[in-house]
Order: structure tokens, then sequence, then C-alpha cells
């Protein structure tokens, strides 16, 4: 183990990304550049803040072992750039998502959601999400 380096995070330049964040739990990213040594990523913030809204990312690329790296705490996923918003709207199975993990799946949940479609399948599995509204022509009298 002596000399040996962990390279966690192997992104090309104008690669999207998500970036695990203790407040948001992923937020989208992109890769504006990257060396052998450290990857810089630009984080697009909420539109709810103009202050937040471009930060840059400073994440090295290799750790002298695992559990630095797991002490780093930054955990970087590849990002379909057409998976946002209104895209999130394209599949009622989320297996048919081409980068499919936790940060895709938290996407399509939430743009669901705001869109009013609280049922997902994830191949034999639903995923239900509590409406809190009332949701007109679900479970009404008229069906």
């Amino acid at each position: 183990w002596g000399g040996m380096t962990v390279d966690v995070f192997n992104f090309e330049e104008g690669a999207a990304v998500w970036v695990s964040d203790p407040a948001v739990v992923w937020a989208a990213g992109k890769v504006v550049s990257s060396d052998a040594d450290q990857l810089k990523i630009l984080l697009q913030g909420s539109d709810d803040d103009a202050d937040d809204l471009e930060q840059e990312l400073v994440v090295p690329r290799k750790f002298p072992t695992e559990k630095a790296r797991r002490q780093e705490g930054k955990k970087l996923l590849r990002r379909d750039p057409d998976f946002h918003g209104p895209g999130t709207l394209r599949f009622d199975d989320l297996t048919e998502v081409p980068e499919l993990h936790e940060a895709a799946v938290l996407e399509a949940l939430d743009g669901r959601f705001a869109n009013g479609l609280i049922y997902t399948l994830t191949g034999p599995v639903l995923l239900a999400v509590n409406p809190f509204r009332t949701l007109h022509g679900l479970y009404s009298p008229e069906r």
C-alpha cells in the first residue's frame, strides 16, 4: 500500500455532475477544469438566493487512502444534463434513466412531485410520495 493513491473522481472537463452537499443532499454542478490533482466544479445554486447562484468548488482527485477519501466527505456522480425539471417527466419507469443512482432518483421524485405525479416506478417497485394536498382526479368521487 505504500505509495498507492485512490483516484475516485475521474470526470472530464465539461461533465455534468451531482456533488454531495449536507444542505441540499445533492447539488448540480459542472466540471470547469480537470487536472491530475483536482477538479474544479461550478455548482449551480438555487434560484431562491441570488447570492448563491454559482459557487466554485475544488475537489481533490487523489487521496492517500480510502479512509482519507471518506473523511473528505464529497461524493460525485455523473449527471444527465437533460434529466432536470421537465426532463424528469419523460420517464414513468426510472429503470429507463441512463444514469440511475441516488441523486437521479431524488431529482425525478422532486420534479414529478412538483407536477402532481406522486407515483413513480423503478422496475417492479412503486415509489409513492405523499402529495400533502388534494390532487383533483385522483381518488375523487369522479373516479
